[in-house]
């Protein structure tokens, strides 16, 4: 009775009708473009990628005879990687004019990885490509997590990462079950031809990725037109200061600030949208300078 209960307690909590959102309305809300369902189909394939890959590994190290805490060891590399550099890769990407080049330079280092893991029958190779397919990870999951607080609107955010997580959650879905299949498949013998099997799964695994990287590179115009609605585009280098929160805004109809224009910015910033952690007490007009380094967070 107590299970029931609790059950209903938590289903009454999911289900329940939301009360209403008492945020301001956003004056700058632009509709949800294509890069959100290029970040969505290329975080499926990532994680099918990595949630194919790592029980492979699994695979390949017991075929190659690797002791459990081998094993262990090697599984927990792919970690390694991610926790030391994740403060810096999340700092390079608030700093970053685009973001198209981490997404794509993310999954190409998830590709090499997979590539070394699949090539080699060496245990620390195996454990030195696993580490690199973590970084890789690292470095895409940032990049468009980036892309999401840069290019949507306050009313669009929860939804747009919503979209981005359950694009992982489908990719964590379709890998174990892709490799699964492959790895089930009949094989010559529990030797060379399991590890042969075991192979495949991981270059299938490697050429998800490679799909993601042509998908970045067709849909580069989706990013670039949101770039330029946001005015983080490679035209507008980041600036310091509050000049950086300034430049990449818009003032309602469209105008671009004038740089030029000694008044422009108090015109403009009526207009223009600033997130609670760009608000700095200690800057003299209030606005810290990470705004503009982010850009699209004054579209």
């Amino acid at each position: 009775m107590a299970f029931t209960g609790s059950f209903r307690c938590v289903a009454c909590w999911l289900f329940a009708p939301m009360p209403s959102c008492t945020r301001a309305p956003d004056m700058t809300e632009r509709p949800m473009r294509g890069w959100l369902w290029v970040l969505v189909l290329a975080a499926v394939l990532s994680q099918a990628t990595v949630h194919m890959v790592r029980p492979a590994t699994t695979y390949k190290l017991l075929a190659l005879d690797a002791s459990e805490m081998t094993i262990g060891l090697v599984t927990g590399v792919y970690a390694v990687l991610p926790l030391v550099m994740a403060m810096q890769i999340g700092a390079r990407a608030q700093r970053a004019v685009s973001l198209r080049p981490l997404l794509i330079g993310g999954t190409a280092l998830s590709v090499l990885g997979v590539a070394f893991v699949a090539a080699v029958n060496d245990l620390w190779a195996v454990a030195a490509g696993s580490a690199v397919l973590g970084l890789g990870q690292l470095i895409f999951t940032v990049a468009g997590q980036s892309a999401i607080a840069r290019f949507a609107s306050n009313a669009q955010m929860d939804t747009a990462f919503g979209w981005f997580t359950a694009g992982f959650s489908a990719g964590q879905l379709i890998g174990p079950l892709l490799g699964g299949l492959i790895l089930n498949a009949p094989s010559d013998g529990a030797g060379s031809g399991n590890l042969s099997l075991i192979n495949l799964a991981l270059w299938i695994g490697g050429a998800l990725s490679l799909m993601v990287i042509a998908l970045l590179q067709f849909a580069r115009a989706a990013f670039r037109g949101e770039e330029r609605a946001t005015g983080s585009t490679d035209d507008a280098p980041p600036r310091a200061g509050f000049t950086a929160a300034v430049w990449g805004a818009s003032v309602r109809g469209g105008e671009a600030l004038d740089p030029g224009d000694p008044h422009g910015a108090q015109r403009a910033l009526p207009h223009a949208r600033v997130d609670r952690h760009d608000l700095d007490p200690g800057h003299p007009l209030g606005v810290s300078a990470s705004a503009g380094r982010r850009g699209g967070h004054l579209p």
